[in-house]
């Protein structure tokens, strides 16, 4: 039984690493440096995730050393293990956080500026967003338009 399930394990793991290693070389075939760098971060806390979860489930089917010995050596490596896995999740989810945060200012931007254009009987030729700040602070853009002629 416990064969029988190896195969879906691999195929979950593939499933959870896969597709953001193909995002990076989108990138990088792109040029873009923010999906680049976002999509490796991803891939970064999904191995992390998955090695807390396998030291999870280790621990709930009860692997443990045979020797009592060897139990509290195994529990204090284990603690700081899962402190480190903990810590490394955290600190990369917030820059997966922080890029999120300022992907979506910037498409709410867009969305402003073409509505608005819409609105007034204009049409967008072309927008580019350049953000030289941080997410809290506002960035600069420039638009060009021309009047629809019906």
């Amino acid at each position: 039984m416990a064969g029988a399930s190896a195969p879906l394990v691999g195929v979950m793991i593939a499933a959870t690493l896969i597709p953001p290693a193909a995002v990076v070389g989108l990138g990088i075939a792109y040029g873009d440096p923010v999906l680049v760098v976002s999509a490796r971060i991803l891939v970064l806390v999904n191995i992390l995730s998955i090695n807390f979860a396998s030291l999870a489930v280790l621990s709930i089917r009860g692997y443990r050393p045979d020797h009592w010995f060897e139990e509290d050596l195994v529990r204090r490596t284990t603690l700081k293990r899962i402190a480190v896995l903990t810590l490394g999740v955290i600190v990369l989810s917030s820059f997966l956080v922080v890029t999120s945060v300022d992907l979506q200012r910037n498409a709410k931007f867009e969305s402003t500026v073409k509505t608005t254009a819409e609105e007034s009987g204009l049409t967008v030729l072309s927008m580019d967003v350049e953000s030289n700040e941080t997410v809290l602070s506002p960035s600069r853009s420039s638009c060009a338009t021309s009047r629809n002629e019906q």
